[in-house]
């Protein structure tokens, strides 16, 4: 049975987490809903939860403080956003190992 989750639709989600009031279980929703795909995109690809917990971290850091400052242009959905700065992050990382 799928989760449900208080905001279902990226425009609501978007809104809860420009509200003071309503930001900190909009952030709990983007965790519940979107970690463990970039978990696993992280974990496959010679990386550990604890990294992708990080990266993870950092992703919906970027992502809120541009919700805050009303620059977001989502031309996709949030999960699609997510996981696109997730893997950009994640490979530079990986870059940077090298």
């Amino acid at each position: 049975m799928k989760q449900q989750h208080p905001y279902s639709t990226d425009a609501e989600l978007i809104e809860a987490l420009q509200q003071t009031t309503t930001q900190h279980k909009a952030l709990q929703q983007l965790y519940v809903q979107y970690f463990e795909t970039v978990r696993r995109f992280i974990t496959n690809n010679n990386g550990t939860a604890d990294e992708a917990k990080d990266i993870f971290q950092e992703t919906v850091t970027i992502f809120y403080r541009k919700v805050q400052r009303q620059k977001l242009i989502l031309t996709s959905s949030i999960k699609t956003y997510l996981y696109s700065v997730s893997r950009n992050l994640w490979l530079k990382q990986l870059r940077e190992k090298r």
